[in-house]
């Protein structure tokens, strides 16, 4: 059969294009297909040239590893996503609009005066309880006041026929306290988004923040820990987790002390927002009580935690609410804050998506034309004139099988960051942002730079200049100067995340390999005694299975103490940890950072509740 010419082009563009990347010095490229598949070929970013997108700075310390978006060793994980098809079922026969006001929907196919509706608050007793208030019977446009109501119809032989959960973005009450620029603030958020994943699942989205929004990406940025929590500690606060700010597991402390950034805006009369859409898995909830108070105007959780107890959604399809995907909710509700605002208060959103990224890597790619559509509609609005926007994710993703390959490893410690000034910020000092953003895009930054960043805004807001100083350990505006000779220990990143290092395989069946595997099980297994004292017994003891991968880690030449990365897969639960460890002089060994288990343990450690130690421990109720 021959090739039709086009075929034959793709064919031999495919063919170049591997013979760059030989040329680029990655090993073992016998465990590559030879040949890329058709959804590769026709991938925008197919012909990403790494040279002109990435140019690198000879005099800059930290070298961050260049890598294709679509290298050969993550081929295998790159499939088309599957879009989120909900359920098919009647319109929506209910709305609640920006204004607050519960609304019939007339064009549902429902004849309305047959039909009697109620709704039922939602109530939040504490930061994970929520009980529904009384029915209230509704016919006319009716205004609501509180975060999320319950809405139940039913026909004239009072059959339920129609119910639903509205979030509502309840007006608050202008307010002036004489800001200097009373610019807006958005946080835009996805869950275990890596940069290069985000080219290669989000490709609409990510060419339209930066060709039409002209958005900095970070390409330096690197995350500080090894999940959601210290990162995002880490930019809201510019704290440390875990010795700066405790994780309360354990106990029934709140997290109402912590210093959020957006409180500070709030002071000075900004409306906030927080919403995060996976409520099992919220930063501040996960085997913790959260809040005692809301933490912001307006506050996400009890909808979604209604959500999350509603027959609809046991009746929905996966990732939806009824005719609906759950994202779209959140972001829909995100909308409904900006487009609002131009006649009342400015205002700080915080908004992180979870659930579509986080448990289902590839299916992120079905987000990609609603994120399109979502910042379009805010900038052919007009609503990001005044607003600073950040598209942040936490890290790269940490469990999905494509953590064990080159690439994974790399990007899992290097997540998205894109950031862009308002279009109406004054020309001198726009300058000197845009030449601050332009200056950090290739340079090692942080998650604690970020915080200082929006600490610069909070100081533009209320005075018309930037800070002065700093209050971060280790945090520097991205408007500032990040300095070329910066190095990880200098940004607060911890070895073991640290992607500006070398490293040099070593043979897993050297006895150095061995050695570094056994003293990386012994230490989990300390981490486990330790941490949870007469507890531990619930817990397996681990045993070395196998050693799947050894590194010898160099920031410079000759360092020492030596220092060894290795993966290895445990028995009895199967969990892949990966960890650091110094081989000293006198060839004692010791592991200084924290340990990383890079598949998914599901319900191994149910009969434990540590928030460190869960990925870790695999119950001996689990071996009967």
């Amino acid at each position: 059969m021959r090739l039709r010419p086009c075929c034959r082009q793709l064919l031999l563009l495919a063919s170049a294009f591997l013979v760059v990347l030989l040329l680029s010095g990655y090993s073992d490229w016998s465990a590559f297909p030879s040949v890329p598949g058709e959804a590769l070929l026709q991938h925008p970013f197919w012909n990403y040239d790494l040279d002109a997108e990435e140019p690198r700075d000879p005099k800059q310390t930290c070298i961050i590893p260049q890598v294709h978006p679509l290298h050969p060793s993550v081929w295998s994980s790159i499939k088309p996503a599957k879009p989120i098809i909900c359920k098919e079922r009647s319109p929506w026969l209910t709305y609640v609009g920006a204004d607050g006001v519960l609304r019939l929907n007339a064009s549902a196919g429902y004849k309305l005066d047959s039909l009697r509706c109620s709704y039922q608050a939602v109530l939040r007793l504490t930061d994970n309880i929520i009980r529904l208030g009384p029915p209230v019977h509704f016919e006319k446009p009716t205004r609501i006041n509180y975060s999320a109501i319950s809405i139940s119809c039913h026909n004239f032989l009072d059959f339920p026929i129609y119910s639903n959960i509205h979030p509502v973005v309840v007006p608050k009450p202008a307010a002036t306290h004489g800001l200097a620029q009373p610019y807006n603030v958005l946080v835009f958020g996805l869950d275990s988004v890596s940069r290069l994943s985000m080219l290669r699942l989000l490709p609409k989205t990510y060419t339209y923040l930066t060709k039409v929004l002209e958005c900095t990406v970070l390409r330096g940025m690197n995350k500080v820990g090894d999940n959601t929590f210290p990162n995002l500690v880490a930019l809201l606060t510019g704290r440390e987790a875990y010795t700066q700010i405790k994780h309360p597991h354990g106990t029934n402390e709140t997290f109402d002390d912590l210093p959020l950034i957006w409180k500070e805006f709030a002071e000075i009369g900004y409306e906030t927002l927080y919403a995060e859409d996976f409520p099992q898995f919220g930063t501040f909830n996960y085997l913790a009580e959260g809040f005692r108070d809301p933490p912001a105007d307006h506050y996400l959780r009890p909808f979604w935690l209604a959500v999350e107890q509603s027959y609809l959604l046991r009746t929905s399809s996966n990732l939806c609410l009824g005719n609906v995907a759950k994202h779209r909710i959140q972001i829909d509700y995100l909308r409904q804050l900006i487009t609002k605002q131009p006649l009342k208060r400015p205002y700080f959103a915080f908004s992180f998506l979870v659930e579509i990224s986080h448990e289902y890597m590839q299916q992120t790619a079905a987000a990609d034309e609603d994120f399109l559509h979502f910042f379009r509609h805010l900038h052919d609005g007009g609503f990001l004139r005044n607003t600073f926007l950040f598209f942040i994710s936490d890290h790269g993703h940490r469990f999905d099988a494509i953590r064990e390959t080159y690439v994974g490893h790399i990007e899992e410690r290097l997540p998205f960051v894109a950031v862009r000034p308002p279009t109406e910020i004054d020309s001198e000092l726009g300058s000197y942002v845009r030449a601050g953003l332009h200056a950090a895009t290739g340079r090692l930054t942080s998650p604690y730079d970020t915080y200082e960043t929006l600490r610069d805004i909070l100081a533009l807001v209320k005075t018309g200049k930037l800070a002065t100083r700093t209050v971060s350990r280790f945090g520097r505006s991205l408007f500032g100067n990040i300095p070329a000779e910066r190095t990880c220990a200098d940004a607060g990143v911890p070895s073991k995340y640290c992607a500006c290092d070398i490293e040099q395989p070593i043979n897993i069946k050297d006895p150095l390999s061995q050695r570094i595997a056994l003293a990386l099980v012994d230490k989990v297994n300390e981490l486990l005694a330790r941490g949870l004292g007469s507890k531990s017994s619930l817990c397996a003891q681990l045993k070395l299975k196998t050693i799947r991968d050894a590194n010898r880690v160099l920031s410079r030449p000759g360092e020492s103490p030596q220092r060894v990365r290795v993966t290895v897969e445990v028995s009895p639960s199967g969990a892949l940890l990966d960890g650091m460890l110094e081989v000293k002089e006198d060839g004692s060994v010791e592991c200084t950072d924290d340990v990383s288990r890079i598949n998914k343990y599901a319900n191994q450690s149910a009969c434990i509740d540590h928030e460190i130690l869960r990925k870790y421990c695999y119950c001996e109720s689990s071996k009967k």
